[in-house]
């Protein structure tokens, strides 16, 4: 099986570093042009069906890879960003303002610290890799399959099918549509990382 794990497109709000999570927006008009120029790419690829994060800014980029393919969409809260709770929203400073213990301890340990009303990435993990075995299981071999998640999940994701330790996973680039291609058989085989050229080709 090959799979297409994709990061989503730009949502339509500041492209500031906050820790968004579970809060929503639709795709921006940025955004929605990259959506269309990465179904442009995946069609090459032919995949069986595409699978992505319940969220707007995941659920509106797989939508144009679906449509354009005419491939089933499949939506999964399991392929959501971490939930960080009270966190949401805020930036590196504002929590290490408000919350500096947690915060810290978090940042040395996500696997087994939560944010206030949030998830642990170790949480984030399990429900995610419940959807990679659904898609396993539910497709024939030698199928291909389109994921569309959120940077944090996919870099969890990513270190799990490689036997990475998981603490390294902010060591894994993944840009907005950027496409990762992991070749599943009897291991799992990274074949490409964080592809964009379908991106740079229309500047």
């Amino acid at each position: 099986m090959r799979l297409l794990l994709v990061r989503h497109a730009p949502a339509g709000w500041p492209q500031e570093p906050r820790y968004r999570g579970w809060s929503d927006a639709p795709l921006g008009e940025e955004g929605l042009r990259a959506a269309r120029l990465l179904a442009r790419r995946v069609a090459e690829e032919a995949p069986d069906a595409v699978y992505a994060s319940d969220l707007s800014r995941a659920s509106g980029t797989a939508r144009e890879v679906s449509s354009r393919l005419g491939v089933p969409l499949h939506l999964r809260g399991g392929l959501r960003e971490m939930a960080f709770g009270e966190w949401e929203g805020l930036s590196h400073r504002e929590v290490l303002g408000r919350d500096p213990e947690r915060y810290r301890r978090w940042l040395v340990d996500p696997f087994g610290t939560a944010p206030p009303g949030g998830e642990s990435a170790a949480a984030c993990l399990a429900r995610a890799w419940e959807v990679l075995e659904e898609i396993r299981e539910s497709l024939p071999a030698g199928s291909s399959a389109v994921v569309v998640s959120h940077g944090g999940t996919l870099r969890l994701l990513l270190c799990r099918l490689l036997g990475m330790p998981p603490a390294n996973h902010f060591r894994l680039r993944l840009d907005y549509c950027g496409i990762t291609t992991v070749d599943w058989e009897s291991e799992p085989v990274l074949s490409g990382l964080n592809d964009l050229s379908h991106l740079r080709c229309a500047r």
